[in-house]
């Protein structure tokens, strides 16, 4: 990187610069205005790759291939979007870093904008990452419909990270994987970098500089910070157990059995769809054309998240005649694009549990949970039926958004 020169902040028109941090702001001389990841950056970058030598991973942003690399350095397999990538001058700077470092032949370079290219290359390659940069567009809803993109082909043990979360734009996707149960932490650098991570795997420790007194911004408060955790923190796994019920089952009869079948997975089947005290349920028709089902979707879902009553409230979505990954990325946009619509609080909101192919049994431990069937236009109506479900009570979501919950019980 001969170009590469301690910049002046001054000429960062960007208002999240974290211009009071005293640590060196690079960048190239012949783009002043844009810097490229810290050394510090760069060294979580570099150390969290060597976690996943030989595996594949995704960056999105590279801008002109600093942080690209650190991470291809660090033995991954990498594929990188970028829509710069799509300009000569852009392409070949990139490409001839990679030549000098010696890892061109671990990197390919995809011109193109995310989520987009995400969408396209995992469907391309059927490729999964387990290692995810996020550096790409920062302004909302540019970071979230990438972390959503990003969860949907990130491996069962994967790490997401994210850089320049002192802008509340990109934190959009780190509180996205929050929300969905992913671990996260923050580590304080100079314009702060976020991971989420889940399955077996465990992110770096980093240490704050110490000659600098850190703050975080109101919108990172909530978030732990790498090096103020106990040891105990980091690397906790939660397994659900496989239910191994059937060597516990007499030789009854049929019915006996099943009873005792639907009392034992009870328990984990409620655990899984985090029910509680007021629980309604919807059965999509996902082949229906798109705008009609996002508009039915999105009705309902409104509702909810405006009830005076939203934190009892849990939706199940019955997901069978689609893919569950497609549903979520449906379900998740929806929800994300309403909370900043009506700037809802997150904390407050209700759960919504999105499921699927359950069996005869499971249904029968599930149906006393549920208090009503909320009534859409374009309905399942086949897996109503063999559910079991036409017999529920209904309502539609017009009136019940007056209606107080405490009358369903």
């Amino acid at each position: 990187f001969p170009n590469m020169i301690v910049g002046d902040t001054n000429r960062c028109l960007w208002p999240y610069l974290r211009r009071e941090i005293p640590h060196n702001w690079y960048i190239d001389k012949s783009h002043p205005a844009v810097g490229f990841v810290s050394r510090d950056e760069a060294h979580i970058l570099y150390n969290t790759a060597l976690k996943f030598k030989g595996k594949n991973a995704l960056e999105i942003g590279c801008w002109l291939g600093w942080s690209a690399c650190h991470l291809a350095l660090g033995g991954v397999e990498l594929d990188v979007i970028d829509p710069l990538l799509e300009r000569p001058d852009f392409y070949e700077s990139v490409n001839h870093s990679l030549q000098a470092v010696g890892v061109i032949n671990s990197v390919k370079l995809i011109p193109g904008c995310s989520p987009e290219k995400v969408e396209e290359l995992a469907a391309q390659f059927q490729r999964k990452w387990s290692l995810i940069y996020i550096d790409g567009n920062h302004d909302s809803p540019g970071p979230l419909y990438d972390a959503i993109a990003c969860e949907k082909y990130a491996q069962d043990d994967a790490l997401i990270l994210f850089h320049d979360l002192v802008s509340p734009d990109v934190a959009q996707g780190l509180d996205y994987l929050k929300q969905r149960g992913w671990q996260t932490m923050i580590y304080q650098t100079m314009q702060i970098m976020g991971v989420a991570w889940r399955g077996n795997i465990e992110p770096v420790i980093h240490q704050p500089d110490p000659n600098i007194q850190w703050h975080l911004p109101e919108h990172l408060q909530h978030y732990p910070v790498s090096c103020t955790l106990s040891n105990n923190t980091i690397g906790e796994l939660e397994f659900s157990p496989t239910n191994h019920f059937i060597n516990s089952v007499e030789k009854v009869s049929l019915a006996r059995a099943e009873e005792k079948l639907s009392h034992l997975q009870k328990s984990p089947l409620q655990e899984e769809l985090n029910l509680k005290e007021i629980n309604l349920i919807i059965f999509p028709d996902w082949t229906q054309p798109e705008e009609l089902l996002l508009a039915d979707i999105e009705s309902i879902i409104r509702v909810l998240l405006t009830h005076p009553e939203r934190s009892y409230l849990n939706l199940l979505v019955e997901t069978s005649n689609t893919f569950k990954e497609q549903a979520d990325l449906t379900i998740s946009s929806v929800v994300m694009k309403l909370l900043y619509e009506e700037d809802l609080d997150i904390a407050e909101q209700p759960e919504i549990s999105l499921f699927g192919n359950l069996s005869k049994i499971q249904w029968k431990a599930l149906h006393n949970q549920i208090h009503s069937r909320i009534r859409m236009k374009n309905e399942n109506r086949l897996t109503i039926t063999e559910a079991g479900m036409e017999r529920l009570p209904f309502l539609e979501i017009d009136s019940f958004s007056k209606q107080k919950t405490f009358r369903l019980l």
